[in-house]
Order: structure tokens, then C-alpha cells, then sequence
């Protein structure tokens, strides 16, 4: 299966699972865990369409259902960007650090590395309200799906919690360290809370 599986990404667009995570295990790759986020955060998309799809087969006409599946495959790609973005705006950072730049020209790097893996859970929220959405209207059979689409979403939300932790640390900015992890923990709050309803209406499935 892993030949049939693709995820764009800078240099991998191409790429099958397979070549892609050989590609991210080079210790001189510049794919990171921003680029990892995306890519979690892609597979939850494409678990969370299969979904809106099986909707939609249902009932073609329905309108709701065409945004949503229009809507989240929309999401799908966006990581395929994310993931493309993270890794051009880590290279002047890695420049920075390599060559012992001042404190300010890596800091003035840190922003825009941030603010991509900050999107992604973005993203990832806006992923979650369509699931919570399709949430009370699957089969028996769909439970194995949404749950993929769930853990996979949590994984990328949580694997970009570690990387903007990295990057904070690498900021001498008090004030941009202090937004950065603030922004995540008052987002991650509000996923938390929307995973424990999807995971509470999964539950009652078959009771």
C-alpha cells in the first residue's frame, strides 16, 4: 500500500509513504517536525473526507454536505502547502544558527517558522467542527474512520505543540516566547474539549 500513498512536500511531491519517511529519517533532511505536523494533520484530512464522501454518496443533492466535502479536501491540500512553507521559512533559521548570526536576525527567523506550525493547528481546529459535525450522523462502520481522522488530527496538534516549544526557546524575545506558547495552549484548550465531545458521541455508537 505504501507505493499508492502520496504527501507533497518541498523536493517530495513526488514521493510515495515509503520515500518520504526515508527522506524525513536523514539526519540532514531538511524536513522537521513541522513538516511531520502536516503531514498527520493531511491524514486526518483525507480520513475526514472519506467521511464527508460517504455522506455526500448518500444524499447528492444535499448541499451541506458538498461544502463540507468541497471545504475539507481544501484543508487536505492546505497541509500539503503548510508542509512545503515550513520547511523554505526553517532554512534562513538554520542559516542563523549554523553561522552564529546576532540574537536579532534569528529571532526575526523564528516568526514566520512559527506562525506556519501555528497554522496547522489552526487548521486542525477548523477540522474538528467538521467532525463534530459528521460525528452524529455516521454507520456503525464509520467509528474506525473518524477515530483515524481524530488521533491523526491530535497527533499533528500535538507534535506542532513540541516544535513551537522548541522554537520558543530559541527566541530571546520574552514577549514573542510568552504569545507563541500562549496562543497554543488557549487552542489547544479548545481542541481538547471539542475531541472529548467527537470521542463521547463515537461512544455511544452501537450502546
Amino acid at each position: 500500500m505504501a507505493d499508492k500513498i502520496v504527501l507533497k512536500a518541498e523536493r517530495y511531491k513526488n514521493y510515495n509513504m515509503d520515500e518520504l519517511t526515508l527522506k524525513l529519517s536523514e539526519a540532514a533532511s531538511r524536513a522537521e517536525a513541522g513538516t511531520v505536523a502536516g503531514a498527520s494533520g493531511a491524514l486526518a484530512c483525507a480520513m475526514a473526507l472519506r467521511l464527508a464522501n460517504g455522506l455526500l454518496s448518500g444524499d447528492p443533492e444535499n448541499e451541506r454536505y458538498k461544502y463540507l466535502v468541497k471545504n475539507i479536501d481544501s484543508l487536505r491540500t492546505y497541509m500539503s502547502v503548510l508542509m512545503d512553507q515550513d520547511i523554505r521559512c526553517r532554512a534562513p533559521m538554520v542559516k542563523a544558527i549554523r553561522e552564529n548570526r546576532p540574537v536579532e536576525e534569528l529571532d526575526a527567523c523564528l516568526h514566520p517558522a512559527s506562525e506556519i506550525t501555528e497554522e496547522i493547528v489552526g487548521m486542525m481546529n477548523v477540522l474538528l467542527d467538521f467532525l463534530i459535525e459528521m460525528s452524529g450522523k455516521l454507520a456503525f462502520s464509520d467509528i474506525s474512520v473518524i477515530q483515524a481522522s481524530l488521533e491523526s488530527a491530535m497527533a499533528a496538534v500535538r507534535i506542532s505543540g513540541a516544535w513551537i516549544n522548541y522554537l520558543s526557546d530559541l527566541s530571546t524575545e520574552e514577549t514573542f516566547k510568552f504569545v507563541m506558547r500562549r496562543e497554543y495552549e488557549i487552542t489547544y484548550g479548545e481542541i481538547t474539549e471539542k475531541y472529548n465531545k467527537i470521542t463521547e458521541t463515537v461512544g455511544s455508537y452501537g450502546r
